[in-house]
């Protein structure tokens, strides 16, 4: 099970607000852990929803500068490299219950985000 310590460590924060999350993550309440628990995934959620049209929209450029061309499938392996990189921060790799709650956390909280 990710606990919230594994959450504020992949959760963009500051190296400061990390080192004080993680010092007091011990003695919140169940009320606030899951507050916190809330706030990891939907910071974790946009950080990876923003990296992965970053990287999409790289190679739309290089694909229109006539640069380099990619099939559906490269874009896929993108999306499957950066969710692979999420699942090694969250030491998550190879538990497939762990793999699948990460998967409808990024999804749920994806989909109650406003799109650009």
């Amino acid at each position: 099970m990710i606990n919230v310590k594994q959450l504020i460590q992949v959760a963009p924060f500051s190296q400061d607000i990390k080192k004080e999350l993680l010092e007091k993550a011990d003695s919140f309440s169940a009320d606030r852990k899951f507050e916190l628990e809330e706030t990891c995934w939907a910071l974790i959620s946009a950080d990876y929803q923003n990296r992965l049209r970053f990287q999409m929209q790289q190679a739309a450029l290089e694909m229109a500068k006539g640069e380099k061309t990619y099939s559906k499938e490269d874009f896929k392996k993108m999306e499957d490299d950066l969710f692979l990189e999420l699942l090694n921060k969250l030491n998550a790799a190879g538990n497939e219950e762990q793999i699948s709650k990460i998967k409808q956390q990024l999804q749920s909280v994806t989909s109650n985000q406003p799109t650009p």
